[in-house]
């Protein structure tokens, strides 16, 4: 009757270590999800601020890869007073434009992050910046700080 109480008392021990393995592994695996899901919207707000027609540069109504230096500040405008339809688009993130050279100054287009956030991905995307008065060009980054709730 000890040997087999002690016999399921082994088993019974081995069987919640297994288990409480089993669970440990299922949870990084879901943070992992979780993550990729993450990287995955980042690059979709990316993607979408890339060829946003309100930031376009377009030059003899051909559209250039960069953002038109006018337009920059009329689209923050539009996003900030349309936040609640710009939601749906980028959700709970940060989006800036920085422009580094020849003169320094950063621009806010959406902020809307959560009060309370477990994580934060940045993504840094240089971009070039078109003055279609002056012809110049100057070099920017487009910074993306995406939350996980």
């Amino acid at each position: 009757m000890g040997e087999t109480i002690a016999v399921l008392f082994i088993f019974f021990v081995l069987l919640s270590f297994g288990f409480i393995f089993y669970l440990n592994v299922i949870k990084s695996s879901f943070d992992i999800k979780e993550d990729e899901k993450l990287q995955l919207f980042s690059n979709q707000i990316v993607k979408r601020i890339s060829y946003f027609p309100e930031l376009q540069y377009s030059e003899e109504n051909v559209i250039k890869e960069g953002v038109d230096a006018f337009k920059i500040e009329s689209a923050r405008e539009l996003i900030n007073a349309n936040s609640a339809d710009y939601y749906d688009e980028f959700g709970f993130s940060n989006i800036t434009i920085q422009s580094l050279y020849p003169k320094k100054t950063e621009i806010m287009l959406y902020n809307n992050s959560p009060p309370e956030y477990d994580d934060m991905l940045v993504t840094y995307v240089p971009v070039p910046i078109f003055n279609p008065i002056s012809k110049t060009k100057s070099f920017g980054v487009l910074t993306i700080k995406v939350f996980k709730e």
